[in-house]
């Protein structure tokens, strides 16, 4: 097996199954659907929050508007990526446009910087391990709600295959646990004797 992670805008997602057997994919959820050239399994939604550093004069808050976020200064993907869009709209309902410091598409080193900084950006929620980033802070916006389909793009015929068949079941699994975490029993504490 190999693994290889590309970078690519949106609409360039179905045509990396010419070379891939499992693509996973994202794409906002008011987008348009992947082509019905590639087989599609619906991993997750996922919701889309406004991270900040612990420190930021947003960061005891519950839930946010985009009037809330006026003046800030962002952390946004590059141009075309899935989620420009979702940042561009927040701005417009906040009334103006974002002021964009950094353009990164690494979520990883986005949210190291939001926490270290005074930037914000709009990361999912499942992405982020708090136990890594414990300055982060996500924040869910009270509208407009914004999340992303996570897909498995793959040609029809793959999907015949023994081999992504289980590659597939085990990307629905792994999901699953990030989505839905099993309730793990607390340890019962020893009495000292």
């Amino acid at each position: 097996m190999q693994l290889l992670d590309q970078d690519v805008a949106q609409q360039e997602f179905a045509r990396l199954t010419a070379d891939y057997d499992v693509v996973l994919a994202h794409r906002r959820t008011n987008s348009a659907p992947w082509p019905t050239s590639v087989r599609v399994t619906p991993l997750a939604y996922e919701p889309l929050d406004i991270a900040v550093s612990v420190r930021h004069r947003l960061a005891k808050r519950k839930s946010l508007k985009p009037a809330d976020l006026r003046g800030e200064r962002w952390i946004s993907v590059h141009q075309g990526f899935p989620l420009e869009g979702a940042i561009e709209m927040i701005g417009t309902l906040a009334g103006e446009e974002i002021d964009v410091a950094h353009r990164i598409n690494e979520f990883f080193v986005a949210a190291s910087l939001v926490e270290q900084g005074s930037c914000v950006s709009l990361m999912p929620r499942y992405l982020v391990d708090h136990s890594y980033f414990s300055e982060l802070v996500l924040i869910p916006l009270r509208e407009p709600r914004l999340g992303r389909r996570i897909d498995i793009l793959t040609r029809p015929e793959a999907m015949e295959r023994a081999s992504v068949a289980h590659v597939v079941k085990s990307l629905q699994r792994i999901m699953g646990e990030l989505v839905d975490p099993p309730v793990r029993p607390r340890p019962i504490p020893l009495e000292d004797a």
